[in-house]
């Protein structure tokens, strides 16, 4: 049975073993790595090389603007290295936006959970395949995955559990903001 996931624009064969996935009922562990993390995990096989491939480039665009400018110093054209400076600069500050090293990192952490979700799987017999704790473990691991490279395409770089990810401030559990020497207080614990 081919699987067409319109959320993550893939499609990936699956085992016939496994009940079809509506995405509003419960479903079984089986249907949840049949259905969920094997078209995760084939899209991010897919978007690893891409992102890769992109930050490759880039740098190596970064490599000739520089040699071009040095060339263009040696034979004299001081007034064309300016230019290849501003290039440069755009394509490190492209690279830089697309978040492209943390993306990779993080798409490369996903792959590794993934691979590990499946494989534990692959070792458990159905019925300890269908204990709560297992589905729960399972749920928990691929949210985790598929969150982190959300954030580091997002650029988030503080995140906490259940907080909004900016760093303005944290709450008291009255909803109340610390600041100051509260704030401060608690972080010098750390």
């Amino acid at each position: 049975v081919d699987i067409k996931d319109p959320e993550l624009g893939i499609g990936s064969s699956v085992d016939r073993g496994a009940e079809a996935d509506d995405y509003v009922e419960e479903i079984s562990t089986e249907t949840y790595l049949t259905y969920r993390v094997q078209p995760l995990l084939s899209y991010y096989y897919t978007v690893g090389p891409r992102l890769s491939w992109w930050q490759t480039a880039l740098e190596l665009l970064v490599i000739i603007s520089a040699t071009v400018g040095t060339v263009l110093s040696a034979f004299g054209y001081y007034s064309l290295i300016p230019i290849t400076v501003a290039f440069g600069g755009v394509i490190v500050a492209t690279e830089h936006h697309m978040r492209l090293a943390g993306r990779i990192v993080a798409v490369n952490n996903a792959i590794s959970e993934l691979e590990d979700i499946i494989s534990l799987s692959s070792a458990l017999g159905k019925m300890e395949k269908r204990i709560g704790s297992f589905k729960s473990m399972v749920v928990q691991r691929t949210e985790a995955a598929v969150l982190g490279e959300a954030v580091a395409a997002a650029g988030i770089t503080q995140f906490r559990k259940g907080g909004t990810g900016t760093d303005s401030g944290d709450q008291k559990p009255g909803g109340k903001h610390q600041t100051g020497k509260a704030q401060a207080g608690r972080n010098s614990k750390k």
